[in-house]
C-alpha cells in the first residue's frame, strides 16, 4: 500500500476539521462522564497539579489554602486528587469512622518517615 501524502493545503483543511469536531464533541463527551461532587481547591497545572502551590513550606500553604477555600479543600499531587481536611474537628468526624482510616494514616506515616529520612528530619 503507497503511502498518503498530502499537500499544504489538504492537510491544513484536514487538521482544521479535526481540531472542529474535537471543540464541538468535547462539551458532550464531558457531560456523559459522571460527575464527581468535590470540594473547591486552587485550579490544577498539567502534570504537576497544585505541587507549585506547596512550595517550599507547605504546613504554610496549606494554612492560606485552607483560609481561601475553607476547611474541607482539593488538591492534585500530581495525577493524585487529594482532599484536605485542614479543621481538627472535621478530621475527627471524617477519619476515625472510616473502615479505611487506618490504611490512609499508615500511607501518610509511611510518606512523611520518608520525607523526614530524605531531608534529614528538617
Amino acid at each position: 500500500m503507497a503511502p498518503l501524502h498530502l499537500n499544504p493545503t489538504s492537510f491544513l483543511l484536514l487538521a482544521s476539521t479535526l481540531l472542529f469536531l474535537f471543540f464541538i464533541l468535547k462539551p458532550k463527551l464531558k457531560s456523559k462522564l459522571p460527575s464527581i461532587n468535590l470540594p473547591p481547591g486552587p485550579k490544577p497545572l498539567p502534570l504537576i497539579g497544585n505541587l507549585h502551590h506547596l512550595g517550599d513550606q507547605p504546613h504554610l500553604a496549606l494554612q492560606r489554602l485552607s483560609c481561601t477555600y475553607g476547611p474541607i479543600f482539593r488538591l492534585t499531587l500530581g495525577f493524585i486528587p487529594t482532599v484536605v481536611v485542614s479543621s481538627a474537628k472535621l478530621a475527627r468526624e471524617v477519619g476515625p469512622s472510616s473502615r479505611l482510616h487506618a490504611v490512609y494514616s499508615m500511607a501518610a506515616l509511611i510518606w512523611c518517615s520518608h520525607l523526614m529520612a530524605r531531608t534529614g528530619g528538617t
